[in-house]
């Protein structure tokens, strides 16, 4: 049995819907506020859990438990986004699968997939390139004339 070409499919689909093409269709606005309410709930993750480690390395007088936890603390919103991506498209799946990307095919079980990780790793990497450019352009020392 011959597998449908994916580009045929998202062309077909494509046309069912009579959007302009420079208005973003509504599965963007969804995503972006999910995006946002992911990132709101990863800062809370940070802030939070920064201040606690503190606390006990600075009871345990430990430089070396300091560095850990910085460094777990640093890569916690990869896990954070993989198991929010995949609870996310696995509730997709199940109500609304119409709208799922035919690349993300179905979903199973409680722990992510390699999509997942890899999402994570990736909306990771741009929060931090993202922060990293944002703070260079208002560091006060960089001036534009």
């Amino acid at each position: 049995m011959k597998n449908p070409n994916i580009q045929e499919f998202t062309k077909q689909n494509l046309q069912k819907f009579y959007w302009p093409l420079w208005f973003p269709y509504p599965t963007s606005w969804l995503k972006a506020l999910i995006l946002n309410l992911l990132l709101s709930f990863i800062i809370f993750l940070l802030t939070n859990p920064g201040k606690v480690g503190y606390q006990i390395t600075y009871l345990a007088k430990s430089p070396e438990l300091f560095f850990m936890l910085t460094i777990l603390l640093i890569l916690s919103p990869i896990p954070t986004i993989s198991f929010t991506h995949h609870l996310l498209h696995l509730l997709i799946s199940r109500f609304i699968s119409e709208i799922q990307a035919p690349e993300i095919g179905r979903i199973k079980g409680l722990f992510p997939g390699i999509m997942s990780w890899w999402e994570g790793l990736y909306a990771w990497l741009v929060i931090a390139i993202s922060t990293l450019i944002a703070a260079f352009f208002l560091h006060n020392d960089f001036a534009i004339i």
